[in-house]
């Protein structure tokens, strides 16, 4: 265990990393961030550990930033933004740069910054009824700090991110967003039989092959890109749009926030 936020188990050839905050749906806070890029690093030197998963407690993966404990919600500065979404993209860095592949196992709800996080791992196993997306542009943010773009097609992911939509774990298979979406009985087992298939193999071919597939997929244009991101990020969360939207959160709470927020969609896909 490393801390109660973060925990680490150790199952003869992989690793999993457990994000322990059940009571907030797995929400991450900076604290949480800071402990997953450690621990990323940390493993990424060990002998020990082949492949690492990365879960979450409880009834979900990861439902996003903790809203509630931003610290930079409210700040008016492009630089406090900044360095908020630089803190994330050092953690989706240490994912796509470890030398261990990493499964992602997800469950409940994948959305925000858990489905970054989930599309930074190497494979994604998931639960069928999982849902994923990024409603983040609906409250005039971006949706795009980190992309599956090597996984999905560029129509699939305008319509999934500049909608806001959520589509569940089978839909997440049919466009290439996951591995495999299996019922939740079959959940442990895929993982597991997953993991120690690459566990099987041997740790240098393991790490030099992802290396050479990330070449493939030109990882550098990709970095450049989710830096852009991060410009644009802390651009939007300082205009106009989103302060009326961050008043909002104020005012309202989280649950006030949501329904106005998503109301106007809800109506409109049951008409």
């Amino acid at each position: 265990m490393t801390g109660e936020l973060l925990l680490y188990d150790d199952d003869s050839g992989f690793i999993t990393l457990t994000l322990n905050r059940p009571e907030k749906l797995n929400a991450i806070n900076p604290e949480l961030e800071e402990e997953l890029e450690l621990r990323l690093k940390e493993l990424g030197q060990s002998e020990r550990a082949k492949v690492i998963i990365i879960r979450g407690a409880g009834r979900a993966f990861c439902a996003g930033a903790d809203l509630g404990g931003d610290a930079e919600r409210g700040t008016n500065q492009v630089q406090g933004w900044r360095e908020a979404f630089l803190r994330s993209h050092r953690v989706y860095m240490s994912m796509l740069n470890s030398p261990k592949p990493i499964i992602a196992a997800t469950h409940g709800y994948v959305i925000g910054m858990g489905f970054y996080l989930a599309t930074a791992a190497d494979m994604i196993i998931s639960t069928d009824d999982c849902k994923f997306g990024v409603s983040e542009i609906r409250h005039a943010q971006s949706s795009t700090a980190w992309l599956p773009v090597w996984n999905v097609r560029r129509n699939q992911l305008m319509e999934l991110l500049l909608t806001g939509d959520l589509i569940d774990g089978r839909r997440a298979e049919a466009i290439g967003l996951v591995n495999r979406a299996v019922p939740a009985e079959l959940f442990e087992s895929a993982i597991h039989r997953l993991a120690r298939k690459l566990s099987l193999i041997d740790h240098l071919s393991l790490s030099m092959n992802k290396a050479a597939i990330n070449m493939w997929y030109d990882v550098e244009k990709y970095v450049m890109a989710s830096l852009y991101s991060v410009e644009n990020n802390a651009a939007l969360n300082v205009s106009e749009p989103h302060k009326i939207w961050d008043k909002i959160f104020k005012s309202e709470g989280l649950k006030g926030f949501l329904r106005r927020r998503d109301e106007p969609f809800r109506k409109l896909d049951e008409e």
